[in-house]
């Protein structure tokens, strides 16, 4: 990953100019992003303390086995994967919306038909004009 060349970005990853970081976990870091075309795109990219271990590089790509398993309406559709100075990443489509952290903070954990509302909500993309 090539450090950021300004306070507007935090680098790049292949072709893909990160502009803000969405999200990190005990995996990788996960960065919103700027395709060549300019749509956002979600980059997550594994942790550099993990990019020497083999099985840690096979865990991370099999997510994308699983998720090209997953029905499209079900989760982000995977655009690109690769490798970048040994580091693996994996680049998906970006989905705007709340985040379940933050769903939860504010209303509560959700049970029964309330669980099951909330993971087609945030599955599915906004109708047009909303």
């Amino acid at each position: 990953m090539s450090r950021p060349q300004s306070g507007d970005h935090f680098g790049q990853i292949a072709a893909y100019r990160l502009i803000r970081l969405l999200g990190e976990g005990g995996q990788g870091v996960v960065y919103v992003g700027l395709s060549p075309s300019g749509d956002e795109v979600a980059v997550k990219v594994l942790h550099a303390r993990l990019s020497d271990d083999p099985e840690a590089r096979r865990r991370f790509f099999r997510q994308v086995d699983f998720a090209r398993r997953v029905a499209p309406f079900c989760t982000a559709r995977v655009l690109d994967m690769g490798m970048q100075a040994d580091r693996p990443y994996i680049v998906s489509e970006y989905v705007r919306g709340e985040s379940l952290e933050r769903a939860v903070r504010k209303d509560g954990p959700r049970t029964g038909g309330g669980l099951e509302r909330l993971a087609v909500a945030r599955a599915t993309p906004p109708a047009s004009g909303t």
